[in-house]
């Protein structure tokens, strides 16, 4: 994942670093989401809004792989590997390794969502608003920056003393993520209690 940061000078034109010229990206500026060829437009390394932003405001520039399209595999290999990034990394992945996520709607539906690593299919680490996580080996991990476990704090929570080009807490995807080695899935049974099934196949046909 790669981000870039500038401090409006109030000016219509800015440059921006080569590898976001061509590339899909996500652009905020005070934390609002920008859209190209409505609020911005790119000519190679050179990035022009229609309105410039005031001065002071912080335009926060990220590849959109960074957020949303990138397979699990691309981070880390199922054959005993690591986690690629700075930290302390993750060994002996099984074949069944996956990630587990859950997330509510604003009428309270429950989504379950699995993604095995050692697959083809994406995975959306944010909301499209903003940055939530400087990387995967953060998400395994299961910290904010200041220690605290991402499981334990609520939907909508806006971490303290945060500038507008860090990581936050809010936009993440999920409110609930968990990793795990075993061949897992969950399910809701037919009393409502959320279920956990390891070692056996399931295939969800309703509450079962």
């Amino acid at each position: 994942m790669a981000v870039q940061t500038i401090v409006s000078t109030g000016a219509t034109d800015y440059t921006i670093q080569n590898q976001f010229s061509s590339q899909p990206i996500i652009m905020t500026v005070d934390n609002v989401t920008q859209v190209e060829t409505v609020d911005f437009t790119r000519y190679g390394t050179i990035l022009t809004f229609t309105s410039p932003p005031a001065p002071g405001l912080v335009i926060a520039i990220q590849d959109v792989a960074g957020v949303t399209g990138s397979p699990l595999s691309s981070f880390i290999a199922v054959d005993g590997g690591t986690v690629i990034g700075g930290g302390g990394g993750t060994s002996g992945i099984s074949a069944d390794f996956a990630m587990h996520a859950f997330n509510r709607d604003a009428d309270g539906l429950l989504t379950y969502t699995k993604v095995l690593w050692d697959s083809d299919e994406p995975v959306e680490l944010a909301n499209g608003e903003g940055i939530f996580v400087n990387g995967l080996e953060q998400l395994l991990d299961n910290r904010l920056d200041d220690g605290t476990p991402m499981n334990s704090v609520q939907e909508g929570y806006v971490e303290p003393n945060r500038e507008q080009w860090q990581t936050q807490s809010v936009h993440r995807k999920y409110e609930q993520t968990r990793f795990d080695n075993n061949k897992l899935f969950y399910f809701i049974n037919s009393r409502g209690y959320l279920v956990a099934r390891y070692n056996r196949d399931y295939t969800h046909t309703g509450p079962a």
